[in-house]
């Protein structure tokens, strides 16, 4: 998995283009000392949108067919953990909603997402 990562400064969200200890010093570079960093998860939306720290997604329950929607609150090793509107703890993405997810919809700063495949 590449490791990538964003940042939400000035009303824009900036992305890291190349995966490396040197492009993401470079990317770090351009960044004000307090903005907070998202990494990507190496997970993917059914259009190919990559999933990121603090992107909103929605995820769809395979056996009874319910959506629902979960913000991606943290990525530490190969997991991810989600959480829902209000707060309460979630499922980790790994394995078990892996297959589920249908779509970004948003992130904790914009509510509406300009897709960045």
């Amino acid at each position: 998995m590449k490791t990538l990562f964003r940042a939400f400064q000035d009303g824009e969200m900036l992305y890291q283009k190349k995966s490396g200890i040197y492009a993401t010093k470079e990317f770090l570079e351009l960044l004000y000392e307090d903005t907070p960093l998202m990494q990507f998860t190496g997970l993917l939306d059914v259009d190919g949108v990559k999933i990121y720290e603090g992107d909103i997604i929605e995820v769809t329950c395979p056996k009874i067919g319910s959506r629902d929607t979960l913000y991606v609150k943290e990525f530490m090793g190969n997991s991810c953990f989600t959480f829902n509107k209000n707060g309460e703890t979630g499922t980790p993405l790994y394995p078990t909603l892996l297959s589920s997810i249908k779509l970004v919809v948003g992130n904790i700063h914009q509510p509406t997402v300009k897709k960045e495949i």
